[in-house]
């Protein structure tokens, strides 16, 4: 991944099940070589997704956004498949994770 420009550690569960790490980290947008005209943004998702992912834009800020798109389809589906995402103080996110709150 370049250089990572948001991260995230939250705590997930699933009902009946104990507590597990979310890693979140979005890197720098890049354009892509075999085409000028697309940016991809590397994305982490650890454990929802195999690996770094890229999301792709017309431009960095596209790329970026689909980028934190992806985070929050992702975490929204664990929510509503019955998980529960905290900050690791106690503190649940509301029934949408709300990545911006500590």
């Amino acid at each position: 991944m370049t250089a990572v420009v948001a991260t995230r550690t939250c705590f997930g569960r699933k009902p009946g099940e104990d507590c597990f790490p979310v890693i979140v980290e979005i890197g720098t947008p890049y354009k892509c070589k075999g085409d000028p005209e697309t940016w991809a943004c590397p994305v982490r998702i650890e454990p929802f997704l195999d690996g770094v992912r890229d999301a792709y834009g017309v431009d960095s800020l596209q790329a970026l956004c689909m980028a934190v798109y992806l985070v929050r389809k992702l975490l929204d589906g664990f929510c509503a498949e019955g998980g529960m995402l905290s900050c690791g103080h106690g503190d649940e996110f509301s029934n949408s994770p709300n990545l911006g709150s500590a």
